[in-house]
């Protein structure tokens, strides 16, 4: 029995390498791209890859990068973003004048750029990216376990 290949299999990911950059990889099946056509109807001229910020109104698009159609896996580099922000990535061809999404990665928080004054809770945070406290914490310098509240 041969295994079918589905949408399981394509990927988006979004991991912070810096305070101000973001490293995006993905990997998409012809046959999810296939299911696409057929459901739009329409035949991709390309895919783009989308960096898109949270914010207090929502998203906005802050960068795009034209990917061809024919590239079903690759990687990217997203430099001189803010710091403490929280992006996400999409993987979207252009239909009827907008975008519809292929694939959409997990929101990443690229971390502050030196010490933080400012509250944790005073920013925009999704709270299954940031738990309030640490379950516990292990410091191999003192070998020992804390909460870390």
């Amino acid at each position: 029995m041969s295994k079918s290949l589905t949408s399981a299999e394509s990927s988006l990911h979004l991991m912070v390498q810096t305070p101000t950059s973001l490293f995006v990889y993905w990997e998409i099946t012809e046959e999810y791209l296939d299911l696409a056509r057929s459901a739009l109807q329409e035949v991709f001229t390309g895919i783009w890859l989308r960096l898109m910020r949270e914010g207090e109104s929502g998203h906005e698009v802050v960068e795009s990068r034209y990917v061809s159609e024919h590239l079903t896996s690759g990687s990217l580099y997203f430099s001189s973003k803010r710091s403490y922000s929280t992006y996400f990535a999409e993987l979207a061809v252009a239909y009827h004048g907008s975008f519809f999404t292929l694939l959409r990665s997990v929101s990443a928080l690229l971390p502050p750029d030196g010490r933080v004054e400012e509250k944790l809770s005073n920013l925009i945070t999704s709270p299954l990216i940031i738990p309030l406290a640490l379950p516990f914490a292990y410091s191999p310098t003192n070998q020992q376990y804390t909460r870390g509240e």
